[in-house]
């Protein structure tokens, strides 16, 4: 007997799977199908073969907020435009904007997926609003740091005592890199000579606790480095084994760089204590690990470069996505694009 969308056997998920496909050829609804169901259905047919575990844990909570306002006997014919604004109206006042985002978004892929197997005849997304509330943290927090306050920083951490958390930060800084990106970092990775960093994947704390891809579909890269960060690293190689050699640091078996005493891949909690204290030390409001790689995509783009060779040193595959969450607006970029048009209208005589 089929419960609300899930199956007693597997021979019975396959026969809904079978009817969903015999009717969607033949153009046929099935006004019965219910948001569970179809899910259930979506996901082993279109999404499970290709997708990431740790997007397919995301998909699974994005879903739970619809599963838990809806149920998921709810049919698919049910959910009609208005239906759809309401549960976006609801959780605009429980989740972040972001949530929400990726949850309409979700659905909507769904929904596109009924569309063309004939389940359904429109998507209720469409158009659709929805806002969020604001995150609460413990601490105050900025997105980004400016160019002096990332002189400042940089010249912080290169001041302050060695530990594996300052030089972890400091490729971050210099890098842009993600959090799993440093993490998964092997010295077979770092060329002192042509001074790059070849970034292949990541350290996935959460689903697989090893190496994993890197995020989405996310390319290697190989990036190009200062050579005061190489000069870095080969200060913390020499620190490093040295810590090993008297039994501070126990080896880890992956050969990662970045490990704390007990040989496991040092924590985001490592590492933002150690942010905080240099923000602290610096004076300004503290940033998260993160902030580095936002700070990075501001500054390159500061520097005048396009926004193509930003997106592709970040490891983005879509521009869009760059300019949206990364590229932030700093005072330099205010006076640099002032300075521009004054030149402007001076060289074409407009003033």
């Amino acid at each position: 007997m089929q419960k609300l969308g899930t199956f007693d056997t597997k021979s019975e998920a396959e026969s809904f799977n079978n009817t969903i496909k015999y009717e969607a050829e033949r153009g046929l609804t099935s006004k019965q199908t219910t948001i569970g169901e179809f899910y259930d259905h979506w996901m082993e047919i279109y999404k499970k073969p290709y997708l990431k575990p740790r997007s397919i844990k995301r998909i699974d909570q994005d879903f739970k907020h619809i599963f838990d306002y809806f149920g998921r006997s709810k049919e698919l014919t049910k959910i009609n435009k208005p239906i759809w604004q309401g549960f976006m109206n609801n959780i605009s006042k429980k989740y972040a904007k972001e949530t929400n985002r990726l949850t309409n978004g979700d659905f909507r892929a769904l929904c596109e997926c009924a569309i063309d197997e004939g389940i359904i005849t429109r998507n209720p997304t469409q158009n659709a609003k929805y806002s969020g509330i604001l995150p609460k943290y413990k601490y105050p927090r900025q997105k980004v740091l400016d160019l002096q306050q990332f002189k400042n920083v940089v010249a912080e951490m290169e001041a302050s005592q060695d530990s594996v958390s300052k030089y972890a930060c400091l490729v971050h800084a210099f890098t842009g890199m993600r959090f799993g990106e440093v993490c998964g970092l092997t010295w077979d990775k770092i060329n002192m000579f042509k001074r790059t960093i070849r970034v292949s994947r990541q350290y996935d704390y959460s689903i697989v606790k090893g190496f994993a891809p890197l995020k989405g579909d996310s390319p290697e890269r190989t990036i190009d480095v200062p050579e005061a960060l190489m000069y870095m690293l080969r200060k913390y190689k020499h620190w490093y084994d040295d810590q090993l050699f008297r039994g501070n640091i126990i080896p880890n078996t992956d050969k990662l760089m970045f490990t704390g005493p007990n040989g496991s891949p040092v924590t985001d909690t490592a590492i933002n204590n150690y942010i905080k204290y240099i923000c602290g030390k610096v004076g300004i409001t503290r940033i998260t690990s993160h902030g580095f790689r936002r700070t990075q995509a501001t500054l390159m783009t500061l520097a005048d470069n396009d926004l193509r060779s930003v997106a592709s040193f970040l490891g983005h595959q879509d521009t869009r996505t760059t300019l949206k969450y990364y590229i932030q607006d700093i005072p330099e970029l205010k006076k640099q694009a002032h300075e521009k048009m004054m030149l402007f209208y001076k060289n074409e005589d407009i003033v």
